[in-house]
């Protein structure tokens, strides 16, 4: 589902009731042995930047990329990104 945010409420204000929403939800109280409360696609989120700033890599993920990017035409492009 796609919402244009534009059509209900200016953009800023949209961000700001989002950004206090989701405060609300990390503040709230946790049971025990929970460290953390994610919202959404969050926790996701927080382990693909750990990858890169980590400088990790996805070999397994990785293992068919040269056949779709062969089936695409863009070996040279891939080969570029996994260096």
């Amino acid at each position: 589902m796609i919402i244009d945010v534009d059509a209900l409420m200016p953009k800023r204000e949209f961000e700001e009731r989002m950004s206090m929403l989701i405060g609300d939800m990390h503040s709230a109280e946790k049971m025990a042995g929970v460290s953390q409360i994610y919202v959404p696609g969050e926790f996701e989120h927080d382990r693909e930047q750990a990858a890169f700033r980590d400088n990790l890599t996805r070999g397994r993920d990785l293992a068919g990329a040269p056949e779709i990017a062969s089936d695409f035409g863009v070996e040279a492009e891939l080969a570029a990104a996994i260096r």
